[in-house]
């Protein structure tokens, strides 16, 4: 009688610690549990004739300023508002596009910076 509950006491602590290290994981791998980061990547990187970003959001705050340039001279600027936890692909508007150069894509939040490049 006491080797059955020996055993069943075992396989009950097997049971409560793989489900304590289940859920552990679980909030680990969630990008949005007490994390604080975004990202900016272009949303064709193969394409480019694209200017096209995505900026993927798992901040608590949702506002984005954008500047484009190419060579120092600014071709456009603007804000966006992606919603924490989400992921947002951004199509700028640019008068006019260069023939060649360097384009510079620069996005700011929270008082950080990230920067793209696009080669013509």
């Amino acid at each position: 009688m006491t080797e059955k509950r020996l055993i069943f006491g075992l396989i009950v602590l097997f049971a409560l610690s793989a489900a304590y290290l289940f859920s552990v994981n679980e909030r680990g791998l969630d990008p949005n549990t007490g994390k604080n980061w975004w990202s900016l990547s272009f949303a064709e990187p193969k394409n480019a004739a694209s200017l096209d970003f995505v900026v993927s959001n798992h901040t608590t705050t949702a506002d984005f300023r954008y500047t484009i340039s190419a060579d120092d001279q600014t071709l456009a600027t603007g804000v966006f508002v992606v919603e924490p936890g989400n992921d947002m692909t951004h199509v700028p508007s640019i008068p006019f596009m260069p023939v060649s150069g360097r384009i510079t894509i620069t996005v700011s939040h929270d008082g950080r910076d990230e920067t793209i490049y696009r080669s013509l």
